[in-house]
């Protein structure tokens, strides 16, 4: 097989979609050593990866972002140039073109989250939201297989294009083995009492609310009264409304901001926490729940979207829209030993209970399926 792949969300600082791609593609490249790899990053992703390539994978470096007129135009003719049997977008933006496609769903946001664009001069939210709707719309109907990450966001695209029903396929997302195998501190770091958050500051993220639970914690009886509430984020555009509202709530003092941190250093950050908030919206899957429960550090969660399927029963749900149901599980989390005890095993049994060999092998077989091959012989196309 000759497959392509646009893993443009591999980047010098890859989020979840990036992460994603990195993990999954070193499991097919595992799996499929002789197969010919043909695959796209961001030219900002370092050099260097894989550590083990396979004999005949090809990275190109492009400058241009996922979301871009290239990615739905000039991208086009490349894919063709390239002789490739399939083409696999790990986002669901793909040009036209005459190879087969498989398509990856994480989440629908850009189309189901207010805000999702943050605040822009009309007419430009509703141009995002037109050109997200046609583009992720154009791509869902040419794929020939649509790859959702989890349940929910199939449901949401059922929801939205009753047509594509019959071509999607569920392929949960795994811990990398890193994770799972994070070595426990020679020295481990003494630390007040803190509420850990992970991600970015995108409206969808609920971080308005998070910062509200907090200032009520704090005030609960039984609550360490030097707790802290540690955001991991990028400063970016969504920033400054947060940071505003951090100081209006006179928590100023009591919240640290820490720039994206490396995975060892992100699990230390885990491992020296004493919860990880994670009341998200719309989330397809979440990755920082099940880092935190492989370091072993308890998660309080929302009920919407995929977490209850990503954490199982190794959470602690909380409603979110409602601050004080966020704080009052946060308080029982971080105040019930027995309960808190019962999360961290649940939760370390839920990281390893997949892992990516099981994912990259779905994803093979589906690609096996589109190319009409039982095998791992070169496909003819069905």
């Amino acid at each position: 097989m000759r497959i392509g792949v646009d893993a443009r969300y591999l980047s010098s600082s890859p989020g979840g979609i990036g992460r994603r791609s990195r993990a999954l593609l070193e499991a097919m490249f595992n799996q499929e050593p002789d197969a010919e790899w043909v695959v796209l990053a961001h030219q900002s992703f370092p050099l260097g990866w894989p550590e083990n390539p396979p004999p005949n994978l090809e990275i190109h470096r492009l400058p241009q972002r996922p979301v871009s007129r290239f990615t739905l135009s000039g991208l086009g003719e490349w894919i063709e140039e390239q002789r490739l049997d399939l083409w696999h977008a790990h986002f669901p933006l793909a040009p036209r073109c005459h190879i087969p496609l498989v398509v990856t769903v994480h989440d629908l946001q850009p189309l189901l989250c207010p805000g999702w664009t943050g605040r822009r001069i009309w007419p430009l939210p509703w141009a995002y939201r037109a050109f997200y709707r046609r583009a992720y719309e154009s791509s869902i109907r040419r794929a020939r297989r649509v790859i959702a990450v989890s349940e929910w966001t199939a449901q949401t695209i059922r929801e939205q294009w009753p047509e594509a029903s019959a071509k999607i396929t569920v392929i949960p997302a795994a811990l990398e083995s890193r994770w799972l195998d994070v070595p426990p501190d020679p020295q481990p770091d003494p630390r007040v009492p803190a509420v850990l958050y992970v991600g970015s500051t995108r409206p969808n993220k609920n971080l308005p609310v998070l910062i509200q639970a907090f200032a009520h914690l704090i005030c609960m009886e039984g609550v360490a009264a030097n707790l802290r509430l540690r955001l991991v984020v990028v400063r970016d555009r969504f920033w400054p409304p947060l940071e505003r509202r951090i100081r209006a709530r006179g928590l100023r003092d009591r919240v640290d901001v820490i720039d994206p941190l490396g995975d060892l250093e992100l699990a230390r950050e885990y491992r020296g926490a004493s919860a990880l908030a994670f009341v998200t919206t719309h989330e397809g899957f979440g990755f920082p729940p099940l880092e935190a429960m492989a370091c072993g550090c308890p998660v309080i969660a929302s009920r919407h979207g995929a977490l209850p399927e990503t954490c199982s029963d190794a959470a602690e749900y909380v409603d979110h829209t409602d601050p004080m149901d966020v704080a009052r599980g946060l308080a029982r989390v971080l105040t019930d030993a027995v309960h808190r005890e019962g999360l961290i095993r649940a939760g370390r049994e839920r990281a390893a209970r997949r892992r990516w060999a099981e994912a990259a092998e779905e994803t093979l077989s589906l690609y096996r399926r589109v190319l009409g091959v039982t095998g791992k012989n070169h496909p003819t196309e069905s």
